[in-house]
This record gives structure tokens, C-alpha cells and sequence, in this order.
């Protein structure tokens, strides 16, 4: 099997896993959504939530967040594995097309 073939095979591969983790998310947040019944304990709780994302645009992931204080540090993680990730396959490319063009010469 040729290089290009297996790189053919990861692409497909990554966009399933990504199909698959979009669906897994979608389930896993239902039980977060449904109401729950009121119990009899009427004592209040401080319940605190937050959102974060991030938009790549080539290689630079820009992230944002909204909540709790807390969600700053996560984000500051997930930016800088998102960027080291990127710049590895953007490597692990261009390590393999040079490849590529050198055997077809």
C-alpha cells in the first residue's frame, strides 16, 4: 500500500472519529438538560457553569470562553495542546510530501 493510500485511509479515519465524538457529545449531554424532579431538601446550592471553544484557522487556534473563572486555565491547556497537535501533523505532512515528491523524481 503506497503512502498516499494510507494517508487517504487516515483522513477518512479522522473524519469518522470526529463524526463519532460529535454524536458521543450530543448523548452525553442530554442527562444534563433533562430537568430533575424537586426532592423535598429545600436547601439552596451555588451551581456555576461555563462555555469554551475554539475556531483553528490553519494551524493558530483561537479560543474563547464564558463563566466560571476556572475555565481560564483549561482553555491556556487546550489552546496549547491543540497547537503543539497542529504543528506536529503539519510536520509529520510535510516530512511525508517530501517523501512523496522525492521517490516520484
Amino acid at each position: 500500500m503506497d503512502k498516499g493510500l494510507k494517508l487517504v485511509f487516515a483522513g477518512i479515519g479522522l473524519i469518522m472519529i470526529g463524526f463519532l465524538l460529535v454524536f458521543l457529545s450530543t448523548i452525553l449531554s442530554i442527562p444534563s438538560t433533562v430537568p430533575s424532579a424537586p426532592s423535598g431538601n429545600k436547601t439552596s446550592s451555588n451551581v456555576s457553569g461555563g462555555v469554551a471553544g475554539c475556531i483553528v484557522i490553519f494551524f493558530i487556534p483561537i479560543c474563547f470562553g464564558a463563566g466560571s473563572p476556572g475555565i481560564i486555565q483549561w482553555l491556556i491547556i487546550v489552546t496549547l495542546v491543540v497547537t503543539v497537535l497542529f504543528l506536529v501533523i503539519i510536520l509529520l505532512l510535510a516530512r511525508s510530501f517530501s517523501s512523496l515528491i522525492g521517490a516520484s523524481r
